[in-house]
C-alpha cells in the first residue's frame, strides 16, 4: 500500500521514496535514528544502514514486537485525531 524504499527486508516510507533498495553498509537519505515497520526495524548512524533486527528487545530482557509498535502508534494517532475533534 503506497511506495517504499526497501532497508535489507523492511520498508520504510521517509525520506526520498523512489523504491530502492538499500544493503547494510549503503549511504541513505534519511535522518540517524531508529526505524520499525511491522516485521522488523532497522538502525541508520551517520546516514549509513548499519543494522536489521525482527525484534527489540526491552531493558529488562522482553521481546518487543514490531508490529505492537506499529499497533500503538496507530491507537495513539487515531486518540489524538479523536481530541482534536472535541
Amino acid at each position: 500500500m503506497g511506495t517504499y524504499n526497501t532497508y535489507g527486508e523492511t520498508q520504510i516510507k521517509v525520506g526520498h521514496v523512489s523504491c530502492a533498495y538499500f544493503s547494510i553498509g549503503d549511504k541513505v537519505d534519511i535522518p540517524d535514528g531508529i526505524y520499525v515497520d511491522h516485521n522488523s526495524a532497522i538502525i541508520v548512524k551517520d546516514s549509513i544502514f548499519i543494522a536489521e533486527f525482527e525484534n527489540i528487545i526491552s531493558k529488562w530482557g522482553h521481546i518487543i514486537e514490531c508490529d505492537k509498535i506499529i499497533e500503538q502508534f496507530d491507537y495513539i494517532k487515531k486518540e489524538v485525531k479523536k481530541l482534536k475533534n472535541v
